[in-house]
């Protein structure tokens, strides 16, 4: 059966073994987001500190099985503005020179320093998780890691703490220009008085030369815990998730 991309928790024991129909899976997903499957929501029109105009469009859906709130955003960035390899290092932490993936962990390290309410982060191992000593091999986690990220989302909310299992793909894997970075509910407890969060999602980035950009597909699901009704999430985020972008691009272009 394929993945039910949800925010349901995940075990180690859950994680799909043929990584690469994982990601196939993931990117059958991404490639509805602008099918009728998906009801467009807004176009954000943004002004970067550098006076260029960049655009993102996002779109919303129900899931019909898990019934949950999906949220997604696509923009397209000139390749006379940027370098795919730049998108590819800095959101995927891909090494130019090599094409491989330097660490799992530099996607969110780099978005610490471009998106402001995620305060703080840090790794999991995989061997601290309980079920790791069931696994009869770990071969399917090498592209696998663990973290755990904190948001201060502002007075009078708490410390939103979120514990996820992250796949990173580098271009080359599933398709020749296209980096994927995957994020799932893990299982993993809190253990301190955050609230928790959870949260799914599918990031794709894709060279295309026809159309002479960037693009880059973000799908996700979320609930950041605590107080705050699910429709008022629901109607917040699509600013929220849009607005990593020009956020991104203003951190990039200081590189």
């Amino acid at each position: 059966m394929p993945f039910q991309f949800d925010t349901k928790e995940n075990t180690l024991l859950s994680i799909p073994k043929d990584t690469l129909q994982f990601v196939k899976e993931a990117n059958d997903l991404i490639e509805s987001v602008t099918t009728k499957q998906w009801s467009k929501n807004k176009t954000y029109s943004y002004t970067l500190q550098n006076g260029q105009k960049e655009q993102v469009t996002t779109y919303y859906q129900t899931n019909k099985q898990t019934k949950e709130y999906w949220l997604s955003r696509v923009s397209t960035h000139s390749l006379d503005r940027y370098k795919f390899e730049d998108f590819a290092k800095f959101i995927g932490g891909v090494e130019p020179k090599t094409g491989k993936v330097e660490s799992i962990y530099k996607h969110t390290e780099y978005e610490t320093e471009y998106i402001h309410v995620l305060s703080k982060w840090g790794a999991i191992p995989l061997d601290s998780y309980p079920e790791y000593q069931q696994l009869e091999s770990t071969e399917h986690l090498q592209k696998w890691g663990s973290i755990y990220a904190e948001y201060e989302l502002g007075a009078p909310l708490t410390t939103r703490q979120f514990n996820e299992f992250i796949l990173v793909v580098e271009p080359g894997y599933f398709s020749e220009d296209t980096l994927f970075v995957i994020q799932l509910v893990s299982n993993k407890p809190l253990e301190n008085s955050h609230v928790k969060g959870v949260y799914c999602s599918i990031e794709r980035v894709r060279l295309d030369k026809a159309g002479n950009c960037v693009e880059w597909i973000m799908a996700t699901s979320s609930d950041s815990g605590g107080s705050v009704p699910k429709w008022l999430q629901n109607s917040m985020i699509s600013k929220s998730v849009a607005g990593d972008v020009p956020s991104f691009l203003n951190w990039l272009n200081k590189k």
